[in-house]
């Protein structure tokens, strides 16, 4: 596979991150991280390279770590689309990329490292790069046409996590604090290994997770496309956290009370646009009204997190932004009189309370 530039690298990942922003959008902007920002960011974090850990490409799989405070932990998992043929994993439907991005490629919103902007600022923090187009679930090598794929973002995640230990790069014993969070598709797999990371840091006091823009809601033929080894992956992959896979189904948001319900003792927040062009249109098979109709539905995940009792909640916005974490710039959108940036608050600080949703 032929070498991508960096920039390249860069650009795909903003693209892919900031698919769903319509140049009509009214996005407010006064957050958005700075160049100096930018530049700071990148010197913060040490690129640590994972034995045996590959990218889709085959290509040496990294993580990133900054050093902060030591029993304060938050765990960044990057988002990036998925893949399942040749022509979506490196042809002309291309959703997804498959080499290393070779550094950080977002600076504000969760992984900010200003205490006004990020509840996690100054914690010890791993941020894992997504390469594999498996939603960091799947464990094998498929061949598509000429090219061999690794999707094994199921394995990366425990060898670094290995790694991570066996160096003593994070306490996982003495860690009172956890975050989890992760956009799209990285909040996919932070909904799929909350369970082992819950076992991973048994003494953490406060666990908390935030689903950022994870869809859950799609057309009822979205798992066709995917492979009969993707599915049986997925299908694994919710059956460790108790959760049962019906591949005939589209909408998918009973994850979340599912995960509540597991674990309890978690702060657990989800954030979804209503009209989320790339979780409908783009991934989902479906129009942004028909999205929009089945998160408001008795099947969608305000019904079905609507306990205000416990600390599972939805804030759902009216909007075709995909993500609103990833980035300082939409941490003003509004769901329910709440910004994305206070409901972040909200979920680290476990206040619980009602769903939020315009």
């Amino acid at each position: 596979m032929r070498s991508i530039s960096s920039r390249t690298l860069f650009s795909i990942a903003v693209a892919l991150i900031l698919a769903a922003l319509p140049a009509s959008a009214a996005i407010p902007v006064q957050d958005a991280a700075s160049p100096d920002e930018i530049s700071a960011s990148r010197k913060s974090w040490e690129r640590i390279p994972v034995p045996g850990a590959k990218c889709g490409d085959g290509g040496e799989y990294s993580i990133f770590v900054r050093k902060g405070i030591q029993d304060k932990v938050a765990l960044a998992f990057m988002g990036g689309g998925a893949c399942w043929s040749e022509s979506t994993c490196m042809g002309v439907e291309i959703k997804t990329f498959l080499p290393l991005v070779p550094f950080v490629p977002i600076a504000g919103g969760f992984v900010s490292n200003d205490p006004k902007v990020s509840p996690v600022a100054g914690w010890s923090t791993v941020f894992f790069p997504y390469c594999t187009g498996d939603l960091f679930v799947s464990d094998h090598i498929a061949r598509y046409g000429k090219h061999e794929v690794h999707h094994v973002g199921r394995s990366n995640v425990a060898r670094s996590l290995e790694l991570l230990l066996e160096r003593k790069l994070l306490d996982f014993n003495g860690a009172t604090d956890l975050v989890v969070w992760g956009p799209s598709a990285g909040a996919l797999a932070a909904l799929f290994h909350a369970q082992a990371l819950d076992q991973a840091f048994p003494n953490a006091q406060r666990k908390s997770l935030i689903a950022d823009a994870p869809g859950l809601h799609f057309g009822d033929g979205v798992w066709s496309q995917f492979t009969p080894q993707q599915i049986e992956d997925f299908s694994a992959g919710l059956a460790r956290a108790g959760i049962p896979f019906d591949p005939s189904r589209g909408v998918i948001a009973d994850i979340v009370p599912g995960l509540c319900r597991a674990l309890p003792h978690w702060s657990v927040g989800v954030m979804q646009g209503s009209k989320d062009f790339v979780m409908s249109r783009m991934f989902g098979k479906i129009s942004m009204r028909e999205h929009a109709r089945l998160i408001h539905s008795d099947e969608g995940v305000l019904a079905l997190t609507d306990d205000p009792s416990d600390l599972c909640r939805a804030w759902v916005a009216e909007t075709p932004i995909h993500t609103f974490l990833p980035t300082s710039a939409v941490l003003g959108v509004e769901a329910g009189g709440v910004s994305a940036k206070e409901f972040l608050w909200q979920v680290v600080e476990r206040r619980g309370g009602s769903n939020l949703q315009d």
